[in-house]
């Protein structure tokens, strides 16, 4: 991973370009990350002019709410310590899963879950994560295939939250939600419930956003996401094909290019190579002016 610009990052603008960069330090930093700070340099790429600190004052505001109402009921298990987390969250403060409009992008975006109380499960945990986690309870991801959820340790006990009902999730339940996912054919297995590293979560959010942006037909964004995930997994050969499709769906063969040409350059398998090689011919001959 590297903090140097490469071509075509002149055309974003200077407040998202310095999110940008930030992202990419955040990430290089190492386990484990800032998955909040992260998140919110995400959020001020697509929004340049939004104020951090106002962002970074509501999640403090909402840490030091329930710091004082978990001191005040003690809790003593990591079941009570889950149920009492989705209360202060789900019931009181309100925030919930966005069913109606489940692919709106702000969805994604954490300064929107916090505005507006809502979003999908990996946006939603992300703020059970860092509320639990700042008044130091030991609370992680949990990549659940296809609804993200959270789980609470204490001690040697482990309890799971569903944050998008709000709810804590029962062997049964996760049943359910493998079968609405994935179908009953899938069976259950243990490490769909196992914790998953700062990296991965990150991974999952830009992959989310980027499948919304992809079914929406809006490139330029879909390619923000795709530059981001590249950041991370900078050897993704499909993402790297994706970016060069991006490219030239946004009229800008050079970048397709040149892309193209690092790639073939890397290219170890002779039958890939020529597959590149073939691409860069039908851009040249797009690029020739007619005659």
């Amino acid at each position: 991973m590297s903090n140097q610009s490469k071509p075509g990052d002149e055309q974003i603008p200077v407040r998202a370009r310095f999110a940008r960069r930030r992202f990419s330090r955040l990430v290089e930093a190492g386990e484990p990350l800032d998955l909040t700070e992260i998140a919110l340099t995400i959020a001020q790429e697509e929004r340049p002019d939004l104020e951090l600190a106002a962002c970074r004052e509501s999640l403090r505001e909402l840490v030091e709410s329930y710091r004082e109402i978990r001191d005040s009921v003690g809790p003593t298990s990591a079941r009570d310590e889950a149920r009492l987390l989705c209360r202060f969250l789900a019931e009181e403060q309100g925030y919930q899963g966005n069913s109606e409009e489940y692919y709106d992008p702000d969805n994604s975006y954490i300064d929107q879950v916090l505005e507006r109380r809502m979003g999908i499960p990996i946006t939603l945990a992300l703020l059970y994560i860092h509320v639990g986690c700042g008044v130091g309870l030991q609370v992680e991801g949990v990549g659940f295939p296809g609804h993200f959820l959270v789980a609470v340790v204490a001690g040697s006990e482990r309890s799971l939250i569903d944050p998008f009902s709000g709810c804590l999730v029962t062997e049964t339940g996760l049943r359910e939600l493998l079968d609405q996912h994935q179908g009953p054919a899938v069976p259950l297995q243990d490490d769909f419930s196992q914790p998953i590293t700062g990296r991965e979560m990150v991974l999952r959010m830009l992959n989310n956003l980027k499948g919304v942006y992809h079914q929406r037909g809006d490139y330029p964004r879909l390619l923000a996401c795709c530059d981001r995930i590249l950041l991370l997994e900078p050897n993704d050969v499909n993402l790297l094909l994706q970016r060069i499709a991006v490219y030239q769906r946004l009229q800008q063969p050079g970048l397709a290019l040149a892309e193209l040409g690092r790639l073939r350059a890397k290219a170890g398998n002779a039958e890939f190579r020529q597959r590149l090689e073939q691409m860069m011919l039908a851009i040249e001959i797009d690029k020739a002016p007619l005659q």
